[in-house]
């Protein structure tokens, strides 16, 4: 997953280069939809139980797993960047 994760980031500069600005940010909308489509899925997983004492879930009972699909359904959702979903500014 790592492979994916620095393909995403340079994919991310090479925008920025691109467009000669020095900051990126996710746009807050798109931050939001993500945590719940992240936390739907793990909501029926076994490690965002709190019974089962699994080190994802934080101390409030809350899963702090990054990604809970297969490795292909990252590489899949992370492969080509959607740029419309950040902010470029100076």
């Amino acid at each position: 997953m790592i492979e994916c994760q620095v393909n995403f980031v340079v994919q991310i500069i090479g925008e920025v280069l691109r467009r000669s600005t020095s900051t990126v940010e996710v746009k807050s909308n798109v931050e939001t939809k993500w945590v719940e489509y992240t936390y739907k899925d793990l909501d029926s997983m076994v490690w965002a139980s709190t019974q089962c004492g699994a080190w994802y879930v934080d101390h409030k009972g809350r899963p702090t797993t990054m990604w809970p699909k297969s490795c292909i359904a990252y590489y899949l959702e992370t492969r080509k960047v959607d740029f419309n979903k950040f902010i470029f500014s100076q």
